[in-house]
């Protein structure tokens, strides 16, 4: 247990990309960012996977 709070919870955020010339590794920095967010703002324990594309 945390000294702070009762329980520890985590958020993930995920994505996947087949590298190219077009896409950086700075957008697939960015494709797990959004969805690390989106997964914050569900709650607790939450999982989100965007598909880069």
């Amino acid at each position: 247990a945390s000294p702070v709070a009762g329980r520890v919870t985590v958020s993930i955020g995920a994505t996947t990309m087949v590298p190219s010339m077009e896409q950086r590794a700075t957008s697939l920095l960015d494709y797990a960012d959004k969805a690390l967010y989106e997964a914050k703002e569900t709650g607790r324990n939450a999982l989100r996977v965007r598909l880069a594309v």
